[in-house]
């Protein structure tokens, strides 16, 4: 399979180095390099020039702008220009270990039903130091089902997608087919979000356990993990019952009611309504496409109408699907949700 990196800049001087040589030292060579520049000012483009003479035996595809646009246009025109069969997604500042390529394509090679596959990470710091050395996983927005599931790689649902994005862009590699789904769409949303929903409407959304590149966390991320975002999916009774304390405080008690009206959903659903018009799902897809629809509604009804007993008692009673719409994977986040919907009746 001949493979394709689509990359962002700008004004990555300070990691990108690291970052495109840890692509150009790779165990399975890449095939070609399409590097969309989003209007930098800085040193960008010359490490850039520098890495393209150095390394001829790559097809290097440099597209620059005038000005900034922002990433998402800029990830699009990336993908856009990639003649690959697989595209890796790569972002400026990370590290690739140097079997990413090799392995991922091992994985598509074997499993043909996988359009995207999102791969787990480590964590490390502007200085290149390991945040969480211990951990053999860290991607906090894979749902826990997914994370516990004994085959790897596993499928993540389409109902677990449509609940929260499961992998950073940076994370992710997609074949060709998926890329021009996509980019017939002609959609502005962030272009991981978009790639992993359509695949997963189609059955092919995976996630690899193994750790697969080094994520950084530096402070000035444009999208992704913050750093100090790294908190337990599961706690003891003692540790859930402070957790409950400290959200109920920050999420109700001093929540902003008209704020948490605003941000009921964060996609709203006409997006969505888009993307299910123009892509088709079939069999378990469907299904779980309209079980999704279903209690969306009707949990957005019970909040407009103001009803925290009636809410409460679906929320207990659909525990799953309000994991699934956690921001991440966590604990804290699935209060943090129900605090916030309840701030948007009451408050």
């Amino acid at each position: 399979m001949r493979c394709s990196v689509a990359m962002s800049t700008y004004n990555g001087e300070r990691f990108l180095r690291e970052q495109l040589e840890s692509v150009l030292r790779q165990t399975h060579p890449v095939d070609e390099l399409v590097i969309s520049d989003d209007g930098s000012s800085d040193g960008t483009m010359e490490i850039i020039r520098e890495l393209q003479g150095a390394h001829p035996e790559i097809s290097w595809r440099v597209l620059t702008s005038p000005e900034n646009q922002g990433f998402r246009k800029s990830f699009r025109r990336s993908i856009m220009n990639c003649s690959g069969d697989v595209i890796f997604l790569c972002d400026q500042d990370d590290v690739w270990t140097e079997g990413k390529v090799e392995r991922t394509l091992d994985i598509l090679d074997q499993n043909p039903q996988i359009l995207s596959l999102i791969s787990d990470f480590k964590t490390i710091d502007a200085s290149g130091r390991l945040l969480n050395p211990e951990k053999t996983a860290e991607n906090l927005w894979v749902s826990q089902r997914v994370m516990d599931a004994p085959s790897m790689p596993s499928g993540i649902s389409l109902s677990e997608m449509l609940g929260r994005n499961q992998g950073q862009g940076c994370t992710m590699a997609i074949r060709s087919a998926l890329a021009r789904e996509y980019i017939d769409l002609e959609q502005t949303w962030t272009h991981d979000w978009i790639l992993n929903l359509l695949a997963a409407m189609h059955g092919g959304l995976y996630y690899c356990r193994e750790q697969l590149m080094l994520y950084r966390l530096h402070g000035a991320n444009v999208i992704g993990m913050a750093q100090g975002e790294h908190a337990r999916r599961r706690v003891s009774p003692l540790q859930g019952l402070h957790e409950w304390a400290l959200v109920f405080r920050y999420s109700f008690l001093e929540g902003d009611g008209e704020a948490c009206r605003r941000n009921l959903l964060s996609v709203t659903m006409d997006k969505y309504e888009f993307v299910f018009d123009h892509v088709s799902c079939e069999g378990g897809e469907l299904a779980q496409r309209e079980a999704w629809k279903a209690l969306q509604k009707k949990r957005l009804r019970l909040i407009r109408e103001k009803k925290p007993a009636a809410y409460l008692l679906f929320w207990l009673g659909h525990q799953r699907f309000f994991e699934e719409i956690a921001d991440f994977a966590t604990h804290e986040q699935k209060l943090i949700r129900l605090m916030a919907d309840l701030c948007a009746m009451l408050r």
